[in-house]
């Protein structure tokens, strides 16, 4: 058989050589031309064409060997290799197929691999793949097995293309996973972390597509592992964080760790919340407690201008307490602490209730020396303390104390008790005694009881009792209607009337009308006996008793009920029945004293 080897012609020394089989095939400006050679290589210019139209061209290794077969372009210059181009006037080009070798046999032996290698050097070559003309460029296929695996060294990974570029990652129907950065090691990873031109905006979307029906996205930003953290940034721009288009809820969770809002140093506006329609705003807290907390001149304010609503402070159904400015105040400072106290504009007003009705529920008002004042002044309010079945105390400690009820300088109307049923009014004081006192603005003192009794000093304590005075032109009247008027004491009470110094007239009985004047009426019993004097004192003055009607036609009636009439002067009395006690002797004594005429 033919030798077929192919032969090399050396143009330089115009020699013709065969190749050894372990040889490479080298093609340059040179021809290589055999007539028995399936292979035609023929020189056009500085290129090499290989084949022709219908050619397939394989390169094979030789026989029995594992090494592999090469084709190598030498020289300095560039290499151009296009294989099927076309050599017809427009006619479109032929597609190229460069593919590894197949196992054979169907045994269990694996394909060949591609490989696409620049050259190395001081500075290695680039391996470029579609980067002139116009061109659609695909890098592998989406067959069930088929992997794609795009690396680089220290001379790093770059997507780039011309300003309008559009770069996709992942197809719709994708259904796997789509990683982008999985290093383990410390790593940085940019998204759209280019510093944006002046005027211009760089807009970076994260699953932010709108599905389609119940489609969704579910995105995960950011690490829970160990000491991981997250930097969510913003300009002037604002940050916006928006479930409104499906209503979502936003969940802001920490674990054990601080939840800031705002908390920088710089001065803002924090919002949470709005007034739009059912909104509700929840602040909770564990055994952390809540705190609200601002700079020294900060002011607090809950509710707004206008609410309509309730604003509570405390709901709590369980055992609490409630501080409201319990604060121990700093020597010299003064905390004012206002309750409903605004001015109310026209009929506007404020109701403010302290406390509570329920079961044994207690309020306590406090205040150290600066007072406490009830006011309802500026509007000419009434003050009411009720206590239902209770007791109302007032100064009811065990400090000494004034309690004055009523005592500012304008005119005042006192009420104290009540005139309802079987109402009473009890009025206590120690040994410094009980005043009643309008003489500041000589006003009138009036005891009235209706029906029932008027009673002063009745208890079984002995004591002085006084009423009125002898300054002035002090009177004093004692009254009584049909029900008599009565001045009683013990069995042996003295009862006068006028003092030692009295210089005016003492007068029992000045009724114009028809009545009786009883003195020593009362019946005395058998054995006992009743003394009344008139005018029996022996003064160093005189006395002068007149008893009837003295006036020019005296109409008096004198009866003298009595067995003896002991006169002045007169050893023995007048007896009744007897020659002393006739009358012409009591005339005869009357006219001794001058008397009667």
């Amino acid at each position: 058989m033919g030798d077929f080897r192919p032969l090399y012609f050396n143009q330089a020394t115009g020699l013709k050589t065969r190749l050894a089989t372990t040889d490479r095939l080298e093609c340059g400006s040179g021809l290589i031309a055999s007539a028995s050679l399936p292979l035609v290589l023929s020189a056009a210019g500085n290129g090499v064409t290989i084949g022709t139209s219908s050619d397939t061209i394989e390169l094979l290794g030789p026989v029995g060997s594992a090494a592999h077969p090469h084709v190598t372009f030498k020289r300095e210059l560039a290499h151009t290799v296009s294989i099927g181009a076309s050599t017809t006037t427009n006619a479109a080009g032929g597609n190229l197929t460069v593919a590894a070798g197949d196992a054979t046999g169907g045994g269990s032996g694996s394909g060949g691999n591609l490989y696409l290698r620049a050259g190395t050097g001081a500075q290695n070559g680039a391996v470029n793949v579609g980067d002139s003309n116009t061109s659609n460029v695909t890098v592998g296929n989406t067959q069930t097995g088929t992997a794609l695996a795009l690396l680089a060294g220290t001379g790093n990974f770059t997507l780039g293309g011309v300003a309008a570029t559009t770069y996709s990652f992942g197809d719709t129907n994708t259904t796997g996973t789509m990683t982008l950065g999985r290093s383990t090691d410390t790593n940085t990873i940019n998204i759209g972390a280019a510093n944006t031109a002046d005027t211009k905006t760089q807009t970076v979307n994260v699953a932010s597509g709108n599905g389609a029906g119940s489609g969704k996205a579910v995105v995960t930003v950011g690490s829970t592992a160990n000491a991981s953290s997250l930097t969510l940034q913003a300009g002037s721009g604002n940050m916006l964080l928006d479930t409104s288009g499906a209503n979502g809820s936003i969940t802001l969770k920490s674990g054990t760790g601080d939840i800031h809002l705002g908390d920088d140093g710089y001065a803002k506006n924090v919002f949470l919340g709005n007034a739009t329609g059912a909104t509700a705003l929840a602040l909770r807290a564990g055994t952390g407690n809540v705190a609200v907390s601002g700079a020294a001149s900060t002011n607090y304010t809950f509710g707004d201008t206008n609410t309509t609503g309730t604003t509570t402070l405390g709901q709590s159904t369980d055992t609490n307490t409630i501080n409201i400015g319990a604060a121990n105040t700093a020597t010299g400072k003064t905390q004012t602490i206002n309750l409903g106290s605004g001015t109310g504009a026209g009929t506007g007003k404020a109701v403010v209730t302290a406390g509570s009705l329920a079961n044994a529920s207690s309020l306590t008002l406090q205040a150290g020396s600066g007072n406490m004042v009830l006011d309802t002044s500026s509007q000419n309010g009434t003050v009411t303390i009720k206590s239902g079945t209770g007791t109302i105390y007032l100064g009811n400690d065990n400090a000494a104390k004034s309690i004055y009820v009523g005592g500012g300088s304008a005119a005042q109307i006192v009420y104290v008790g009540s005139t309802n049923s079987t109402s009473s009014t009890v009025v206590y004081s120690g040994s410094n005694g009980i005043t009643v006192d309008s003489s500041i603005g000589n006003g009138n003192i009036l005891i009235k009881s209706g029906t029932g009794e008027i009673d002063i000093g009745i208890d079984s304590t002995s004591k002085n009792i006084y009423i009125g005075t002898t300054t002035g032109s002090t009177s004093l009247t004692l009254r009584a209607g049909t029900g008599n008027f009565h001045v009683s004491g013990a069995a042996a009470t003295t009862f006068t009337l006028g003092d030692s110094g009295t210089t005016g007239t003492i007068t029992i009985g000045q009724s114009t009308q028809s009545n009786t004047i009883n003195i020593g009426h009362g019946l005395t019993p058998s054995g006992n006996t009743q003394t009344i004097n008139v005018g029996n004192t022996a003064p160093a003055g005189a006395n002068v008793v007149a008893i009837g009607n003295w006036g020019t036609t005296p109409s008096s009636t004198l009866q003298l009920a009595c067995d003896k009439i002991a006169f002045f002067n007169l050893t023995t009395p007048v007896v009744k029945s007897t020659a002393s006690g006739t009358l012409a002797n009591l005339i005869s004594i009357l006219q001794g004293y001058g008397l009667v005429g």
